[in-house]
């Protein structure tokens, strides 16, 4: 839909919009923009309809599309519970560029499609205008072969938490990339949007994407409620980086 792409600001203490970014100028036609993340002045947003991302300047609203098509941002079947995942026609499921993380000090922003495989770029590449896409091809660097995900947190000590959705668990991915698995629990069906509160308990939404019709071959086996669960772990929230 034209005009529907945008980055919405509310006040909820004002119960208002604070302002609408418009990102027409950073889509495709088969866009689906996902995920967005803060750092210094500079939204980074990911696309998983068309594999990219965008860079959105919140002073003066400049959008642009970077890593376009890059290897880094396109994604392959995703698996769940042990079986690919099938669109209503039966055609295996893609989701290009979905999860992201800003780093604690604001260096580095890790990305990835849902059916995994983390990279990092360097947020001073991305931030510059004038870096070229052949350059910012160039700084990308691989990270970790990660498995398929539904949602991903980060820690103030630089520890990003990731869902499973294949083995229905929560990894941790610490900057020096050793991995352990932090739970392992059935009712935790694709863990999506983690997010890490003031009191350093960690929020898991088990929002069984995976059993939706648009997932699971046209037919719609969500076991409701859909629930949220949380547990602690040993760091709080990075800084805000919101400008």
């Amino acid at each position: 839909m034209p005009g529907g792409a945008r980055l919405i600001v509310v006040d909820p203490d004002g119960d208002r919009f604070d302002r609408v970014y418009h990102l027409d100028s950073a889509v495709h036609p088969t866009s689906y923009v996902d995920d967005v993340r803060f750092h210094d002045g500079v939204a980074y947003l990911t696309d998983a309809g068309s594999p990219g991302l965008i860079v959105l300047d919140l002073d003066s609203g400049q959008v642009r599309r970077v890593l376009d098509g890059h290897p880094s941002t396109v994604g392959g079947p995703l698996v769940a519970d042990g079986r690919p995942l099938r669109d209503p026609d039966g055609g295996a499921v893609h989701v290009h560029t979905d999860q992201l993380e800003v780093s604690p000090d604001g260096r580095w922003l890790y990305y990835q499609p849902a059916s995994g495989g983390m990279s990092r770029i360097g947020t001073r590449w991305l931030d510059d205008p004038s870096v070229s896409a052949d350059e910012l091809a160039r700084r990308v660097e691989r990270w970790w072969d990660s498995p398929s995900t539904g949602g991903t947190a980060i820690d103030a000590a630089g520890t990003i938490y990731l869902s499973d959705v294949d083995r229905r668990r929560i990894l941790t991915l610490a900057p020096d990339r050793t991995v352990r698995t932090l739970v392992a629990d059935p009712r935790l069906a694709w863990v999506d949007a983690m997010w890490i509160d003031a009191d350093a308990r960690l929020w898991l939404p088990a929002a069984q994407l995976h059993l939706t019709a648009g997932l699971n071959n046209g037919h719609a086996a969500v076991d409701y409620p859909v629930r949220i669960y949380r547990m602690p772990v040993e760091a709080g929230p990075p800084p805000p980086h919101h400008p």
